[in-house]
């Protein structure tokens, strides 16, 4: 499984050591291993100028977001790529600080979260935003990361 990261060194210097490609993978494999799937996403760390600008122009929302995920339809194509994750880390400190998690436990979660959009799940409705939920809950405890719905 490939990971792409860029502008990850826009990000805070003392955020860096937790924010590396191995972190990631452990995250990502960790989703994908729930549905035995291996492909490729890429990460980009956004600017909140940039994500707000995405959020309006392919969700329709003028406002900024902690992550937009932008799945790759590989029923036209044979390729293994899976899709775009896109975060702001602005955001998510914000969110961390506020809901009082830690930002590694935080940015966790949320590359989780985008991970099970490309795979198609989504809190549309209850029952989704439950299964959703609980999935992320459980591969979260299974990383050593708390509930972060408590």
């Amino acid at each position: 499984m490939k990971v792409y990261i860029s502008h990850i060194y826009r990000i805070a210097p003392n955020f860096i050591g937790f924010l590396n490609r191995k972190n990631f993978k452990n995250w990502i494999n960790r989703v994908l291993s729930h549905i035995s799937y291996q492909g490729e996403i890429t990460i980009h760390i956004a600017s909140l100028k940039e994500i707000t600008f995405l959020n309006r122009v392919y969700r329709g929302h003028d406002h900024a977001t902690n992550i937009l995920s932008f799945p790759f339809d590989e029923k036209k194509f044979n390729f293994s790529f899976i899709g775009d994750l896109v975060v702001c880390h602005q955001i998510l400190e914000e969110e961390a600080i506020t809901q009082k998690k830690t930002i590694d436990a935080h940015w966790a979660h949320i590359i989780l979260h985008g991970c099970l959009h490309l795979l198609g799940m989504n809190h549309d409705n209850r029952i989704n935003s439950k299964k959703m939920e609980n999935m992320e809950v459980k591969i979260l405890s299974q990383l050593g990361y708390p509930d972060p719905f408590q």
